[in-house]
């Protein structure tokens, strides 16, 4: 058999071509195996940040549809405890810890703690429990405690936030005895029935809707603090039962715009069992006895 030396240079050369398309045929299913992977990688990555609560990927509102689909099955107390421990951890006030008589406790894992992460002590929250007529049942999401001394004489600001409430009390001990003369009633309005809260640069004892009896204006001769409107009238709490943190404004904005009636009623809680729930909170949280602060119809309660 004779070869053409042509034919044996042109097979030659199909043969390398053949060689080459293969290499690169197995080059292009590397890259694509490869960004592929990279492809999943970024998906799982997002994935993972689409549900922390503090990725800076999340907007607010994605944040809300976590926050509304975690509390599914929950009741509305629950619920709104829920929201209420994302709004802690929002503005970091379970880090605040000032100093030894000055605190913020916060519950987030079913114990109030400070800023160092201590638990509240047991005796101090009876106490406090005691003060704002808030049953052993009942959940406290915040305690802003602030405690001023003068002389002899033990001044005690306090501030509960539950699901459901917000109270106001301070109490003056002298000689370890309360003295009731000296102390302020307990002023608890509930989240549903505020309908603002505003700052305000001054507030005045001599102001219509100050709290009465307060110590605050006997110990500080300037108080800021904030204005808690309702349909009949208003409450100015001076920023003393804040602990006097900078501002709380934000937050406890965004506790109020929690609303049952138009997200929970409506997307994961059946109305009876947001009715019930309702009512086996206020038995639980319910006074002897009440009266109205100011006028009849204002839902602030000075509870004595």
């Amino acid at each position: 058999m004779i070869f053409n030396i042509d034919t044996i240079f042109k097979g030659i050369e199909i043969g390398m071509k053949v060689v080459k398309a293969y290499n690169d045929s197995r080059a292009t299913s590397n890259q694509e195996i490869e960004s592929s992977n990279i492809s999943n990688s970024q998906q799982n990555s997002n994935l993972y940040q689409g549900t922390s609560y503090h990725s800076n990927e999340l907007t607010q509102s994605e944040k809300n549809k976590i926050n509304r689909a975690e509390v599914v099955g929950k009741s509305r107390s629950e619920g709104r405890q829920k929201m209420i421990e994302n709004i802690i951890e929002k503005y970091s006030l379970q880090l605040f810890n000032p100093l030894r008589y000055t605190k913020i406790y916060t519950n987030l894992d079913g114990q109030l703690r400070s800023g160092n992460g201590n638990r509240i002590l047991q005796e101090l929250e009876n106490r406090i429990r005691l003060w704002h007529y808030i049953d052993a049942k009942v959940p406290i999401c915040i305690i802003f405690y602030n405690e001023k001394k003068k002389a002899d004489t033990t001044y005690y600001f306090t501030t509960c936030i539950t699901p459901e409430s917000i109270s106001f009390r301070a109490v003056t001990e002298r000689n370890n005895r309360e003295l009731d003369t000296e102390s302020t009633e307990c002023y608890m309005v509930r989240w549903d029935n505020i309908e603002d809260i505003t700052y305000l640069s001054v507030i005045k004892r001599t102001n219509t809707f100050a709290i009465k009896n307060d110590p605050t204006f006997s110990l500080f001769p300037s108080n800021e603090g904030y204005s808690f409107q309702c349909e009949g009238g208003s409450l100015e709490v001076p920023s003393v039962y804040f602990a006097n943190h900078g501002s709380v404004k934000r937050a406890l904005v965004d506790i109020k715009d929690i609303s049952y009636n138009s997200t929970c009623q409506n997307t994961y809680y059946h109305e009876d069992q947001v009715n019930k729930d309702v009512q086996q909170y206020q038995e639980a949280e319910k006074p002897t006895n009440f009266s109205n602060h100011q006028e009849e119809d204002l839902d602030f309660i000075d509870i004595s």
